[in-house]
């Protein structure tokens, strides 16, 4: 849910600064396969919009899924501590 969730919301910030008058993406100086003026060079981003959002909502998953695994690690030694004290 997290991955699906975190992969959408990217996919939808990353595209919507894809346009051809974004001065971002106007690499002056470098040839053809990144110009945003030609339609090769405008289709070039959108096979890499894809894999960026998948990446982000990967490591936000294993950032949750570390989170809630080091709380799960943490629990039997804080049980022993309450049965040491006790």
């Amino acid at each position: 849910m997290l991955l699906v969730r975190s992969m959408t919301e990217n996919y939808g910030r990353m595209t919507e600064f894809i346009n051809p008058f974004n001065k971002a993406l106007a690499f002056y100086g470098v040839s053809d396969p990144w110009n945003t003026e030609t339609a090769s060079g405008f289709m070039r981003p959108s096979n890499e919009i894809p894999r960026q959002p998948a990446m982000i909502g990967y490591v936000n998953s294993f950032h949750l899924l570390a989170l809630v695994d080091g709380g799960c690690a943490a629990r039997p030694w804080f049980m022993r501590l309450r049965t040491v004290h006790v």
